[in-house]
Order: structure tokens, then sequence, then C-alpha cells
């Protein structure tokens, strides 16, 4: 499969079936692996758990019982291949976990050999939810995450498989909370999808894109549109992201790929909105344009 290499160039991870990747034995499944420094591969994820980066060539591996997908962004590395997302169907990575025909997301750090499941239910070892996009703080404080279809990820909150919600994982406490549930009925589901999240470098910070009219108390949103919305995560505040200036309104045309700073200071977003900046003319008939929201004063630009 294709290869995915830390920010650093110190580690590359890859799927396979190949036999001669390592000493271990090898099944139909395939396996995930790592590549440290031109050595050869060495199992990153096998029955049972993880092999140090360290370690000597093992002897005694056994495969594990499920597939390693890369359908949707769940394969994703910390800039210095220490930490590492992947998505499988298999059940024996952790002692105790389910097995789980849409696949569960798990977080492994090299460094300690712990492995921890992502989307889990308050047992931690049960998943849930039907994953749709990841995304990890560049200090791995904050996993974030969309699924939909889950049940008991967040106490409380359950939803029929219609609506897609953004999540955020603690991972050292592997606490979840969800970032874009109902605000005007609190334990509901929003009432449209949100997605796509990105979080800052501490995991203070969560942006998303919505079409959900429910996000934050006292804006006008028909729910024609896809918004950028804004999460602290400390204070718990959210924020439309994409208003028409001066306004508590939506605005007036679509909004998507949204970012946000290492700092967390700025959002930068796409949109085809006519009314996020004052006297802004938009006289292009081929798309959007790039803004730039300021967190400290809630200005577009």
């Amino acid at each position: 499969e294709p290869s995915f290499i830390s920010a650093d160039g110190s580690v590359d991870l890859r799927g396979g079936r190949a036999g001669n990747l390592d000493s271990g034995p090898v099944g139909p499944l395939g396996a995930l692996y790592a590549s440290f420094g031109g050595l050869p591969g060495v199992p990153l994820l096998t029955a049972g758990g993880p092999i140090s980066a360290t370690a000597a060539a093992p002897t005694d591996l056994y495969q594990a019982n499920g597939l390693f997908g890369d359908a949707v962004p769940r394969r994703t590395m910390s800039a210095d291949g220490r930490y590492v997302i992947v998505d499988t169907e298999a059940s024996n990575l952790i002692p105790g976990a389910a097995p789980y025909s849409f696949g569960a997301a798990y977080l492994v750090d090299r460094a300690t050999g712990s492995v921890r499941l992502i989307n889990h239910r308050g047992d931690g070892l049960t998943p849930t939810a039907t994953l749709q996009s990841l995304n990890g703080a560049a200090d791995w404080s904050t996993v974030v995450f969309a699924a939909s279809g889950f049940d008991d990820l967040v106490p409380g909150l359950t939803d029929n498989g219609s609506r897609i919600t953004v999540f955020a994982m603690d991972t050292a406490t592997s606490a979840v909370e969800a970032l874009s549930s109902s605000a005007l009925s609190p334990g509901a589901v929003s009432n449209g999808n949100s997605f796509d999240p990105a979080v800052s470098d501490d995991g203070r910070y969560a942006v998303y894109l919505s079409g959900a009219t429910d996000l934050v108390p006292g804006t006008v949103d028909t729910g024609s549109f896809v918004d950028v919305f804004l999460v602290d995560r400390q204070t718990g505040t959210r924020t439309l992201v994409t208003r028409a200036a001066g306004t508590n309104q939506a605005a007036d045309r679509f909004s998507s790929r949204a970012s946000i700073s290492p700092d967390g200071s700025t959002v930068v977003y796409d949109s085809e909105a006519r009314d996020l900046v004052p006297g802004f003319q938009d006289r292009s008939s081929l798309g959007g344009d790039v803004f730039a929201y300021d967190v400290a004063s809630g200005v577009n630009r």
C-alpha cells in the first residue's frame, strides 16, 4: 500500500501482505508496518499490541484478525512518528476488545507500547460509530473525529445513524466529548451533519464544517448552507465563524476547507459568501475565495 511518512522523515508507515517484511509468520489479512531509518519493516500492530521500533526482530508474532484500511483519512501519524492512528476491523489488538465490522480507530503510542480504542463505548473496549474523518493535535493531547451511528460514545448522546457529529478525545484519559451536539436541546444530536474537524496544536481550539442550525444559541441560520464553527474546548464556547459582518446571521453562501493555525489564533477557510467582509465585492464567477477569521477579535478578512 502507499507509504505515509512522518513529518521529520524518521518513520515510513505502510500496509502490506508480503512475507519478507519481517521475520514473523505471514497471514492472509496483511499487517501494518513501520520502517525506521532504512531498517526492514517492523510490524506496528499485530495481535496483542505494537512492536517497539527498537525491539529485536520478533519471532513469535501472530497475525491480527482483521484488515487495516485507509478508505477515509483515518491513518495518520505524529510529526516524530511516536503516535499513530489506524483503522482496522481486527478485534485482537487489545485484550477484551469486541469485533466491529465498520472498522475501529486505535491510537498507538510507540514509545510506551500502549494501544487505545478511540471510538469506544463507556467500557473503553467496545467500538461504536462509523468514522468519517479524524485528526490529531500536534502534541497529541487531543484527537478530533467525525462519526455517525454511535451509541454510548458520550453518555446520554445517541445517534440513530442519520447525523454526523464531531467529537474530541482526551488522549490522557480517553474521555470523549461531543463538539457539535445540539446547544438548544441538551443531550441531543444537532439537526445537521458536522464534519471535517481540525484542531490547534495544543488541542484547545477545534474547527469543523456543519449544516446544523442549532449549534450556537442566538444565531439566525436557515440551514441552507454549510458553515464553519469554532469551539474553545477550554471555555466550552462555540462560535459561528461564517456569519454576515456585524450580525448573528449565517453567511449567504457555502463555506468549506476549514483549518486552524497551530497556535489557534486564526481560522482559514474557503467560502462563496459575499457578506463576510464589509464592502467586499466578489466579481468572480469561478467559485469561492479564501478568508481568515481572527479568533481574538471575531473578525473575518
